[in-house]
């Protein structure tokens, strides 16, 4: 097994395709989906190599090779692609690097696609029916303050999914806002 280079060095390849894609270098995320950890890994940091510490330190993050070893592909940085565990088991195995890339931008916002599939019926559990009003809750700034100040992460006992907020989590945290729009934002 060859070593791989770092997530840091990686980003460093990327960068201008990073820009050219709005991918913001300051909050590591998924570069096909856009899947971010809730400000986990966000910083204000920009200098190169802060900013490389910052993306090393994204255990989300896995390399993924754009053309496979298998198929003739290398591990240079410029072969590899930093992916969330969905987007790198769904990703093309081909000898085409353009369709990979084409891939990935095709794939952008669609881990909220893809949760939100995974989570309604742990809203429904809590008398959320309608996806609508579930994916406008789940946009709000008053969900991301709601969970920094009252949720917890979750580590997946399978280990499949490392650290996470659960979609029971989710779902009533979307209850409580739900709750405080009602009583005025009390």
């Amino acid at each position: 097994m060859s070593n791989l280079p770092s997530k840091a060095a990686i980003f460093q390849a990327w960068k201008s395709w990073l820009d050219e894609n709005g991918i913001d270098w300051g909050e590591p995320c998924c570069w096909a989906c856009g899947e971010f950890w809730e400000g986990r890994y966000d910083t204000s940091v920009k200098s190169d190599s802060d900013l490389g510490r910052v993306w090393e330190k994204a255990e989300p993050l896995q390399r993924c090779h754009i053309i496979p070893r298998s198929l003739g592909g290398t591990d240079d940085p410029e072969n590899l692609f930093l992916l969330c565990l969905d987007c790198h088991d769904r990703a093309p195995n081909t000898t085409s690097r353009e369709a990979f890339l084409q891939w990935a931008k095709f794939q952008r916002g669609a881990w909220l696609n893809r949760r939100l599939k995974e989570i309604m019926p742990e809203f429904e559990a809590f008398g959320f029916n309608d996806p609508c009003e579930v994916m406008e809750l789940m946009e709000s700034a008053e969900l991301r303050d709601w969970i920094h100040k009252n949720a917890g992460w979750h580590r997946a006992s399978s280990g499949k999914r490392g650290c996470r907020l659960t979609p029971s989590t989710l779902a009533v945290a979307l209850l409580e806002i739900k709750k405080q729009r009602a009583r005025g934002g009390a």
